[in-house]
């Protein structure tokens, strides 16, 4: 039998009931963090007029501690309250006038531009995905999206993006993969390679014409040579070819790209190979 002296187990029961203390501290502390976050992010309403929403906005940014462990974890918290908000806004079926568009545009450029320095492959992410849903939103998003450069951070936002970080080529590969991997293209990926191709050159516009119309040529010869005709018929219907000052800035009636003559090339070059 094992035989314990009084001191001894006063000291062991001393100790659990340091451990339990400890531990309930920490349970505590958890459970307020959690109320405090919850009450933080609470403020971001698709009811409230836009100065409150952006003055929500900036109140609980200068909450979040950037020197804390879990930093990215709030961060994230954050943007999750933000873009549900803003999502809320923009495909509520109420949304039909300039007020609740210019709300949700204010509130998605304060979050970008924060984003740019904390974050910018979690918005770019998100991005992606909230574009994905437009349908029949396309005013929104010419108006608000387009005209307001509220699209995906590029290298040209940020000095410190490298070539790694930078969405485009990315794009452009998956683009090329879905459309030139396979010797015949399904209905289904044509479909969504059109969809892509169609948000790729919305965002290229104001960011990368030059390099778009450079690339784009480059995949109207590989439609060509592979006689692809239902796919350029599809961009040609769509006007996915090259942008020009309609489009985009960047260009002015001086330097327009030959947009009717790229389609031209593609058409006469088509009927060439089909002979």
């Amino acid at each position: 039998m094992l035989h314990l002296s009084v001191t001894h187990i006063s000291r062991v029961c001393f100790s659990i009931i340091q451990t339990l203390s400890v531990l309930k501290t920490k349970t505590a502390f958890t459970a307020m963090s959690k109320e405090s976050q919850e009450v933080k992010f609470s403020g971001f309403l698709p009811s409230l007029p836009k100065e409150k929403l952006l003055q929500n906005f900036e109140e609980a940014k200068q909450k979040i501690d950037v020197e804390s462990e879990d930093h990215k974890e709030i961060w994230e918290e954050f943007s999750k309250a933000v873009t549900g908000c803003i999502c809320e806004i923009v495909f509520s079926p109420k949304i039909s006038n300039k007020e609740d568009s210019d709300k949700a545009s204010a509130l998605l450029k304060n979050y970008r531009d924060d984003a740019l320095l904390i974050n910018p492959k979690f918005f770019n992410k998100w991005i992606y995905d909230f574009r994905k849903r437009f349908s029949s939103l396309l005013d929104f998003w010419k108006n608000e999206m387009v005209a307001k450069e509220l699209g995906p951070l590029w290298t040209g936002d940020f000095e410190l993006f490298d070539r790694f970080d930078d969405p485009e080529p990315e794009v452009r590969e998956v683009l090329w993969k879905l459309i030139f991997d396979e010797p015949a293209l399904s209905e289904t990926k044509a479909k969504q390679a059109a969809e892509l191709l169609w948000a790729y050159k919305v965002d290229a516009c104001f960011r990368s014409p030059y390099q778009y119309n450079d690339w784009i040529v480059t995949v109207r010869d590989e439609l060509v040579k592979r006689k692809f005709v239902d796919f350029w018929k599809i961009v040609v219907d769509q006007e996915l070819g090259l942008i020009g000052s309609k489009e985009s800035d960047y260009f002015d009636d001086m330097d327009d790209p030959e947009i009717p003559e790229f389609y031209k090339i593609g058409n006469d070059n088509l009927k060439m190979e089909s002979k």
